[in-house]
C-alpha cells in the first residue's frame, strides 16, 4: 500500500507555480481559475509578489486565498551585471 498516494493538504510540498512562467493551462489547474483569469495574469506579468494578483484587480481577496497557497512571484533572472 503507497502512502504518497493520499497527499495530505497539510504538508502540501509540491510544486509552487511561478505566476511569471506558468502557462496557461498550468495556471487553469489552479483553484478557481478560469481561463479568462489565466489570460489577465500572462497579460499582467511580471509580478513581484503573489500579493499584486490582488492590488492588480486579476483575482478577488476571496480567489487569492485559495491559490496563494500554491503560487510564487519568483524574480525573473536578471541580467549579470558587468
Amino acid at each position: 500500500t503507497a502512502h504518497h498516494a493520499s497527499a495530505s493538504s497539510k504538508s502540501s510540498h509540491h510544486a509552487m507555480t511561478d505566476l511569471n512562467a506558468a502557462s496557461k493551462e498550468t495556471l487553469m489547474k489552479l483553484p478557481g481559475i478560469t481561463e479568462a483569469t489565466a489570460d489577465k495574469i500572462i497579460e499582467s506579468r511580471p509580478y513581484k509578489s503573489r500579493d499584486e494578483l490582488v492590488s492588480k484587480n486579476i483575482v478577488t481577496k476571496e480567489e487569492f486565498g485559495k491559490i496563494k497557497e500554491h503560487v510564487t512571484a519568483k524574480p525573473a533572472p536578471q541580467a549579470a551585471s558587468k
